[in-house]
Order: structure tokens, then sequence, then C-alpha cells
């Protein structure tokens, strides 16, 4: 077992959250490359980017999307 945060982790928890950290991960590579690949397109010179507010308000799409969403 290793020690992190000075709590013992087993290998399968080690696991699990390194698959969720690959997933988010993931999601959020590809809204990148969308909203990149969206400004090009359109020939924008300039990306402007702020803060997500009130990204958690409203949100009933389901048991997944609100675990991606509030991993943020």
């Amino acid at each position: 077992m290793n020690i992190v945060n000075k709590t013992k982790t087993s290998r399968r928890l080690r696991k699990l959250y390194r698959i969720k950290q690959r997933r988010l991960r993931h999601a959020v590579n590809s809204m990148v490359k969308g909203i990149v690949g969206d400004a090009s397109e359109t020939g924008a010179s300039k990306t402007v980017t702020r803060k997500l507010r009130g990204i958690r308000n409203n949100n009933h799409k389901g048991r997944k999307v609100d675990s991606m969403i509030h991993n943020f």
C-alpha cells in the first residue's frame, strides 16, 4: 500500500483515480480541440476564455454528466 496525503490507498483505488483523471483530461482536451477548430475555421485570430461561472446551475443531464461537471 502506498501512503498518499497521510492515508493508505490500495492499488484498485489508485487505478480508479487514474482512470477518472484520464477521462476528465480527455473530455477537456476534446472540448478545447473543438473550440480551437471552430475558431480556426472562422478565421479568428484570438480566443478569449473566462471562468466557468454558473456551469453547475440548472444542470440535470444524468449521473454521469453531473459527476463530470462537478469535478471541474
